[in-house]
């Protein structure tokens, strides 16, 4: 009855409200071979990927932007949600780009990618015939809530939460 996706789900019987802005970071295992040496968008470029995408065809949203940037990722393995591909992350010498917000583990470097990933947007989708339901509007206010409890302004500086320098720095 509720579904959380990037903006732009079309639908004349959709709802929709913003929900969060997360950047986007690269995630490998605190013992990688590069955990402490991701400096360049190179660097990031030479790392085996995963890839999450809930798309059951075509590129994923890594995948496409960096082709947008001349490059190219092959990802070595596709999954649907990002908490088994952060635990396989963290048992391998992969990488993983993820929302900030569920990127950080024990087990787990995380190197920020400014000016190469766009923030992820979201949005909170219902239907338009639910949209009077108490429960439902209980259940939408609810996630709204505890996301505005978890989830800091964009603007604010996440610069601690990272444990080595961006791209580019």
């Amino acid at each position: 009855d509720l579904a959380i996706d990037v903006p732009g789900i079309r639908g004349t019987d959709l709802e929709r409200e913003p929900l969060m802005t997360s950047p986007y970071v690269c995630v490998v295992a605190e013992d990688h071979p590069a955990a402490r040496k991701i400096q360049t968008f190179e660097d990031f470029m030479a790392l085996r990927h995963i890839v999450v995408s809930s798309r059951r065809e075509g590129r994923s949203y890594v995948e496409e932007v960096a082709r947008s940037h001349g490059a190219r990722i092959t990802p070595v393995m596709r999954l649907p949600h990002y908490m088994p591909a952060l635990e396989i992350v963290r048992h391998t010498d992969l990488a993983l780009t993820a929302p900030m917000l569920m990127a950080s583990a024990p087990g787990l470097v995380t190197h920020d990618l400014p000016g190469v990933f766009p923030p992820l947007d979201s949005e909170l989708y219902w239907r338009r015939e639910n949209s009077e339901d108490v429960a439902l509007s209980w259940l939408r206010s609810l996630i709204l809530e505890t996301v505005q409890d978890i989830a800091p302004p964009l603007s604010s500086s996440h610069a601690g939460a990272r444990t080595t320098p961006s791209l580019g720095e």
